[in-house]
């Protein structure tokens, strides 16, 4: 082992602790140099501009030891830039630092190496170069352009902004703003994208004719400002004939529409107009909505009419709009499907017309009319119409539906007077009828008619202005739309102990529309006003009809015959006015005249309920019960509407109520048992208990009358059948009526059922015929023969009475023979005939009643069925011949010349005509002859004689 002095040991740790050269271990010097970035790297400095540290490296040797004295050289590699000081040395830490680094005058990424001098060690810095501050402001684009007057430019107008070395800037805030014109800019600050670009968000023209400008500056520099320049161009409608204009928003300077001219909606059309609108002409199109706004002023003398033909659910609607003002006289009309409004100011809404009648709203505080300074909104002699005048009208059904409220007309105006001049009629519209409710042969049937629509209401405002009449006008509320009516018949032969029922309910009456005049600084000329309020609507009638009961329909084991089905009506209820159904609000000057305003009638009910089943086998001897009855008649409109104090007192008159009739409800007979051995009659079924009322008249000016009940036939008990002993007769049924008006029995109404008649010797009536048969053609044959003649003989042991009666024709009549006194074994021919001069099927029965003379016991009777089948005959053309097509129907009356024969087969399948002399030809009356060339008479293709029922 070499031994190291303790002085060289000595010298060596100095030596490395003071971080000399590297002078190696005891086996020779550490040759090991590794190079490192130290500082410098990955900055970000303006173009041109040197970085902010100088870029350092550090050399180290094997243990991480700083070696200095080692040669180092910076080099820039990449982005054009400039360095000091490239060659260096490290010092005792290991560290060399470039003199300077200058990065290069475009935008992106530098470099620059250092490397060990005579070695390939290197390593690599980064430096991005970013553009300098704004140094330049330039117009890139949208300048020099001509746009109509209020629109916005085509190309929105940009600005680039560039540094000294003409590098863009990006991020930086541009401000545009108008500096001629009169025009406005959305989204006037904007930033600079990576370009350099910023573009305004719009630029719109000023509404004049001519020159605009608009700058654009950096802030925060002073840059001299970037000015575009652009000519704003009016744009004026003004047709010089008949045009159409497409659905859609329509933007003008000016509209004008010369008379004699008539302009057509195509579709719903919006027109703004930045200066005057003078419609003179006529503006037209078939429910098509419109809307004109004009910034200053309206001016209509001739006529719109966007009113459908066939109103939908939502009709579209008018809406004018004079900001300054508007004028709208002349005699012709305004109509519109839809709401109707005219106004200086739409922002006007609901909230501006309040519910609540103004206290002061009829203190007097005249105004002369030579007062009027302000002509802002005026009209004159114009009328302002909604076509239809009613409302659409529910549909039909089971329930009817509900008729459609009807549309509002108002006239508004904010801000100045509004002048209503002489001949201004403002008509409103009728609520809609509600639809019918039929429920026909239901089980149980069910049927409601539909409600009414309100009637148009009328508003008239001056917003913190007067309201004056300074000419006279006319202003009409709609009516209420009536109710609908309702019909419900029960479903006939039901099985089960009870027939079906029906209920029907008639739909109520709609209010009529209101009348709101308000002048929030008075009214002038309240005298030159007339008013015509609307009515209610009436209650819809209700009819119900509940099913007889039906033999043999009760159930297995039940002790009665089928009950009748129950019946209930309920009439609608009649609408009146309300209290404030006119409403003016504003100091008056001169009271209005008021007309109307009357309620309506409620609606009637009329109820019939089935009658119980007569019992007509010995199986079940009891007649069914009758069905209950109730009927309400509805209620009369009230007619609350009032003059405005100091006058007070009802205007329009109230509404009768509807009446109620109570029909049927009658027990069924009971089985009569008069046989060879006589049994117990049946007992006759119960009456229908009742109960309703008719409807209350309404109040008003004069009060409505109260409706009527009409009782016809209603709750009687059915009779007792005959036997021995005798059937009881059904109780009455219950009456629960109330009467507000006045009550009519028709007939006796709740009597109980009488019982039936002790059995007498029933009488013995021969009669030859079962049934009566006739078939009869018409023209062609005569009067049919009657067959085997028609015989009565009494085969009893006493004398019979007899009645022959013919039920469902007149046709068929039997002679004064069938009706009168035969002795035991006396026979008689009756006489019997058919008319054939009113030729018609028939299809009646021959009634023939028995009783022994004298006796008071129910007659026996006998039923034979009357049958006629009248015929005519008709040649029905196969193909087209003369001036008839295929399948033409020709009755034989209208033919003459014509005789008919036998088919010819083969050559014919059916019966023909032919002519009656050769070469005549078949004429048919009113058209050309008809020609049969061949001898076969089969020249006119196939003639089908054919038999249909008479004309």
């Amino acid at each position: 082992m070499r031994r190291i002095s303790w002085g060289r040991w000595v010298a060596i740790l100095l030596a490395a602790g003071c971080g000399g050269g590297d002078t190696g271990g005891p086996d020779g010097p550490d040759t090991t140099r590794n190079l490192a970035i130290q500082d410098g790297n990955n900055q970000t400095v303006a173009v041109g501009q040197p970085v902010g540290v100088p870029p350092s490296v550090r050399v180290t040797n094997s243990t991480g030891s700083g070696v200095s004295g080692v040669a180092i050289t910076f080099a820039v590699a990449s982005g054009g830039g400039t360095l000091t000081g490239g060659s260096q040395t490290t010092n005792a830490q290991g560290v060399a630092t470039v003199g300077g680094w200058v990065v290069g005058t475009a935008p992106g990424a530098n470099t620059l190496t250092a490397s060990i001098q005579g070695t390939s060690s290197s390593v690599t810095f980064t430096a991005t170069a970013a553009a300098g501050a704004p140094a330049t402001l330039e117009k890139a684009a949208g300048d020099g352009q001509t746009a109509a007057v209020k629109t916005a430019v085509a190309v929105k107008p940009s600005v680039r902004v560039l540094d000294q070395h003409g590098n863009p800037v990006a991020s930086a805030t541009v401000v545009f703003s108008v500096t001629g014109g009169g025009g406005s800019v959305a989204g006037g600050t904007q930033q600079t994208n990576a370009s350099g670009v910023a573009t305004v968000g719009d630029w719109i023209l000023g509404p004049t004719d001519g020159a605009n400008a608009l700058s654009a500056t950096v802030q925060g520099t002073a840059l001299t400002a970037a000015v575009f320049a652009a000519i704003g161009k009016e744009v004026v409608l003004q047709p010089s004939q008949d045009t159409t204009l497409a659905a859609g928003t329509i933007n003008l300077t000016r509209l004008v529409i010369p008379a004699g001219r008539t302009v057509t909606l195509a579709g719903d059309v919006t027109i703004n107009a930045d200066s005057v609108v003078e419609i003179a002409g006529k503006i037209v199109g078939d429910c098509r909505g419109l809307t004109v706004v004009s910034e200053q002023t309206v001016t209509v003398t001739g006529s719109i009419d966007n009113s459908c033909a066939v109103p939908g659910d939502t009709p579209p609607g008018l809406l004018i709009v004079g900001r300054e003002g508007y004028l709208v006289t002349g005699t012709d009309s305004l109509a519109t499907s839809g709401d109707g409004r005219i106004t200086n100011d739409p922002d006007l809404s609901d909230e501006d017309f309040p519910d609540a009648v103004s206290p002061a709203a009829v203190r007097s505080r005249p105004v002369a009319l030579a007062q009027q300074q302000q002509q802002g909104c005026r009209v004159v002699g114009k009328a302002f119409v909604t076509k239809p005048v009613r409302a659409k009208i529910g549909a039909n059904g089971k329930t009817g539906g509900n008729g459609a409220d009807a549309k509002t007309w108002t006239l508004s105006c904010r801000g100045a007077d509004l002048d209503l001049g002489a001949g201004v009629r403002v008509l409103g519209q009728d609520g809609g009828h509600g639809g019918v409710g039929a429920d026909l042969n239901g089980d149980p049937g069910d049927a409601r008619g539909g409600n009414g629509g309100k009637g148009g209401l009328i508003r008239v405002l001056a917003k913190t202005g007067r309201v004056i009449f300074s000419g006279a006008v006319q202003i009409t509320s709609g009516d209420g739309g009536d109710g609908g009516d309702a019909r419900a018949t029960a479903v006939a032969s039901k099985a089960g102990q009870k027939a079906a029922g029906a209920k029907a309910t008639g739909g109520n009456g709609a209010e009529p529309g209101l009348v709101q005049v308000i002048g929030e600084q008075g009214i002038v000329g309240g005298q030159n006003l007339t008013i015509i309020l609307g009515s209610g609507g009436r209650g819809g009638d209700a009819e119900a009809d509940g099913a007889n009961g039906v033999p043999g329909r009760a159930p297995a084991g039940s002790d009665r015959e089928q009950d009748g089905g129950d019946a209930e009506a309920i009439g609608g209820v009649g609408a009146g006015s309300p209290a404030n159904q006119f409403r003016i609000t504003g100091n008056a000057g001169g009271m209005p005249t008021l007309q109307g305003g009357d309620g309506r009638r409620g609606g009637n009910a009329t109820a019939t309920a089935g009658n119980g089943s007569f019992a007509p086998t010995e199986e079940v001897p009891d007649g069914g019960h009758g069905g209950a009855i109730k009927a309400t008649g509805g209620e009369g409109g009230h007619a609350r509407a009032t003059f405005p104090p100091p006058v007070g007192g009802l205007i329009g008159d109230g509404g009768d109520g509807g009446f109620a009739r109570f029909l049927a409800g009658i027990g069924g007979d009971g089985w009569n048992d008069c046989g060879v051995e006589p049994k117990q009659g049946g007992a006759g079924g119960n009456g229908g208990d009742a109960t309703g009322a008719d409807g209350v008249g309404g109040t008003g000016f004069f009060a409505g009358d109260d409706g009527n009940v009409f009782v016809e036939t209603a709750g009687n008990g059915g009779k007792g059948g005959n036997g021995q002993p005798v059937g009881a007769g059904g109780l009455a049924g219950a009456d629960g009526i109330t009467v507000n008006g006045n009550r009519t029995d028709v007939e006796p109404a709740f009597e109980p059922g009488v019982p039936g008649n002790p059995c007498a010797p029933a009488p013995k009536l021969f009669v030859s015929l079962t049934e009566i048969l006739f078939n009869h053609i018409v023209g062609e044959s005569p009067c049919p023969t009657l067959g085997p003649p028609l015989i009565y003989r009494n085969d009893g042991d006493e004398a019979i009475e007899v009645q022959s009666q013919v039920v469902g024709t007149s046709l068929y009549q039997v002679g004064s023979a069938g009706t009168g006194v035969l002795q035991p074994g006396q026979q008689r021919t009756v006489p019997h005939s058919f008319n054939c001069a009113q030729a018609r099927s028939v299809a009646a029965e021959l009634v023939i009643s028995v009783k022994p003379v004298g006796s008071a016991a129910p007659p026996v009777v006998q039923r034979i069925p009357v049958t006629v089948n009248t015929q005519t005959r008709a040649l029905k053309l196969n193909h087209a011949v003369g001036g008839f097509s295929a399948g033409t129907v020709i009755p034989l009356a209208n033919i003459t010349g014509a005789v008919r024969v036998a088919a010819h087969p083969p050559f014919c399948a059916y019966e023909h005509v032919h002519e009656a002399v050769p070469g005549s030809g078949i004429r048919i009356q009113g058209g050309a002859p008809v020609l049969d060339p061949e001898p076969t008479g089969c020249g006119f293709g196939e003639v089908v004689l054919m038999t249909l029922p008479p004309p």
